[in-house]
């Protein structure tokens, strides 16, 4: 909030709204970083523009290549017992992947994986995200080769952003496929795991890459070296699920079901139409711009 008012606000007021590249330049110009921030006012932009001219956001990104999408349920860290019920829920209301923390000790995590997967049975698949907690690739590979047999669809950001010499190293060691999140915040970002062949699903996330606009910048990087992309998600209110959605959308080669913590996050959103997720499905919205309307009276409640 401060970015937006004390920098963001001031360079980009009275200027042309569609042009989209010129108003991130001028951000970039007056505020280094901050992707937060700018993915504020880069989204806003376009549901403006949506709004103005009576069409969805995913119009302006190129066009829509699917209405749904399957998402995962995150599960946070917890007792084994607390991390099964959790999954267990997950899998009795439809979701077909069930995502699990891990990056801790890798007999624990393995255990963990194990534990669940005997839970659920054999159909939704497990995804394990470490954060870039393993210390060291060796750990890493030891810990996906003891969970290979498991159906562990991804597993995502198993070493420290910057190591991508380990990354490439547990692609090349294990049978599991490696998404990289915290490694690509921007198109430079992804050419980098791509030449250093780091990746085998790279993570897109719109405020990690400072709006739809650059988001999809590294979409195109990551389609131009044949690499999937997924969609991630930081638990963002009803606007960030649906411009989420929205670029979902746009997105031609999407491989894997994508991230959404906003609907099961908020209690209360701040959107009058919060997006629903049923059978572990959700939609993506067909009205103009972001296609859901925000609640003041809700927004004055939880602001701080």
């Amino acid at each position: 909030e401060a970015a937006v008012e004390r920098y963001l606000a001031d360079a980009v007021g009275g200027r042309d709204p569609a042009d989209v590249a010129g108003l991130h330049a001028v951000m970039d110009g007056v505020l280094f970083g901050n992707p937060s921030a700018k993915a504020a006012v880069d989204v806003a932009i376009h549901d403006l523009l949506g709004k103005h001219l009576g069409v969805p956001v995913w119009v302006l990104l190129g066009g829509c290549f699917r209405d749904r999408v399957a998402v995962t349920r995150a599960v946070g860290m917890g007792s084994d017992s607390q991390v099964v019920a959790a999954a267990c829920t997950a899998a009795a209301r439809g979701f077909r992947v069930v995502k699990l923390k891990a990056g801790t000790r890798p007999e624990d995590d393995v255990r963990r994986v194990r534990a669940v997967r005997e839970a659920i049975g054999p159909g939704p698949q497990i995804r394990v995200d470490a954060n870039g907690g393993y210390c060291t690739a060796r750990e890493a590979i030891a810990a996906l080769r003891a969970m290979e047999g498991l159906g562990v669809d991804l597993a995502e950001q198993p070493v420290s952003r910057f190591d991508l010499e380990g990354l490439a190293a547990i692609r090349r060691a294990t049978a599991i496929p490696v998404l990289v999140d915290e490694s690509v915040h921007s198109p430079e970002d992804a050419l980098r795991v791509i030449r250093a062949q780091a990746a085998d699903v790279i993570s897109v996330k719109v405020q990690k890459a400072g709006g739809l606009y650059p988001a999809m910048r590294v979409v195109a990087v990551a389609d131009a070296a044949h690499v999937p992309v997924t969609v991630g998600s930081w638990s963002e209110s009803g606007l960030g699920s649906a411009a989420n959605l929205h670029l979902i959308a746009a997105i031609r080669h999407l491989a894997y079901p994508c991230d959404l913590k906003g609907p099961d996050t908020f209690t209360v959103d701040i959107v009058r139409e919060p997006v629903p997720i049923v059978d572990g499905e959700a939609c993506v919205p067909d009205g103009p711009g972001l296609g859901v309307t925000l609640d003041d009276d809700r927004l004055a409640r939880v602001a701080v």
